[in-house]
């Protein structure tokens, strides 16, 4: 047998076939044969193939987890929002709720004014300022009440209950009041006495008296002491009247101070007020605070028993009923 570099030829010159090939690789254009090399690496290539189908199939359910977890988490965060949204608007609404017939001052209104229905009107405002103002809302609370005497309400103002009294308030009122049964007294004053105006109904003075007496050596002395300690001041009045502090537009002076005290004290205060045109020259006055009082130094400072007995020396004459 006869060869070339292609394989064995016959005699005729053609050649023979490979034996190599039927037992080995099959020929181009051919599927491979078992048992050769080529046929061992398919089952490989599937193995691969499936578990890389596997994996992804593995990945793709964990995508889906997550988005399924963030869309839970979108739905819950927008129905809370939405919940939120929905109950401020219905606070809202409910706080801007008119609430009608809510009584307002109809105009300035005085300290000690009986108030009427002519007084009063009425506007429209939300729940929630009542709730804050605490203002008055039914005008049959406010109608026939007085303003306080210390108090004047503006217009457009609310009502409130601080402000109102079932009864008059007004000094003066009290005052006459209390002369029915002869239980107050009036001393004057002025500015430099009320200390610039500073004493009000309410507060407790005491009442000094000062009076020129001769001395021992026949001198003309000067002297002063408490007559009454503790006396309650129940208003102050100026020269018509009129109650001071009871109008804040027009300051008015003081002219008098009205006590109340007893009637004993009363009758000697009035006996004092008398001397004030005698050679005494009595006054009397107020002192806030007479625990700690001093003499200006151009007077002698005496206790309370020494000035009582000095107007009852003094007026020893004169009747208590005078």
């Amino acid at each position: 047998m006869n060869q070339n570099n292609n394989g064995p030829i016959n005699q005729n010159g053609q050649p023979m076939p490979n034996m190599n090939n039927h037992l080995g690789a099959a020929p181009n254009g051919m599927p491979n044969q078992p048992g050769g090399n080529q046929q061992m690496q398919q089952p490989n290539n599937a193995s691969q193939f499936i578990k890389r189908t596997d994996n992804q199939t593995t990945s793709t359910k964990k995508k889906k987890n997550v988005m399924s977890k963030e869309l839970v988490t979108i739905l819950g965060v927008i129905a809370i929002v939405a919940i939120l949204y929905f109950t401020y608007n219905y606070q809202l609404n409910k706080n801007l709720e008119l609430q009608t017939s809510i009584p307002i001052a109809n105009g300035k209104i005085l300290p000690g004014t009986r108030i009427t229905s002519e007084n009063i009107k009425y506007i429209e405002v939300p729940a929630s300022t009542l709730n804050e103002i605490k203002a008055i809302t039914n005008a049959q609370d406010i109608i026939d009440k007085y303003v306080n005497y210390d108090t004047m309400i503006p217009e457009n103002s609310f009502f409130y209950s601080e402000i109102l009294s079932a009864t008059d308030t007004a000094p003066n009122s009290r005052f006459k009041d209390l002369l029915e049964n002869d239980a107050a007294i009036m001393i004057d004053v002025d500015l430099q006495k009320t200390y610039g105006n500073s004493i009000m109904p309410g507060d407790v003075v005491d009442i000094y008296a000062d009076a020129t007496v001769p001395n021992k050596k026949g001198e003309i002395e000067y002297i002063a002491g408490p007559l009454v300690t503790g006396a309650k001041v129940l208003a102050v009045i100026d020269g018509s009247g009129n109650d001071v502090f009871a109008n804040h537009e027009n300051k008015l002076t003081p002219a008098y101070f009205i006590f109340t005290l007893d009637s004993d004290i009363i009758k000697l205060i009035r006996k004092a007020q008398k001397l004030s045109v005698s050679t005494y020259a009595m006054s009397l006055y107020p002192v806030i605070d007479g625990k700690s009082y001093k003499s200006d130094g151009t007077s002698t400072l005496v206790n309370e028993s020494q000035i009582t007995e000095l107007i009852k020396q003094a007026t020893i004459d004169i009747k208590d009923n005078n």
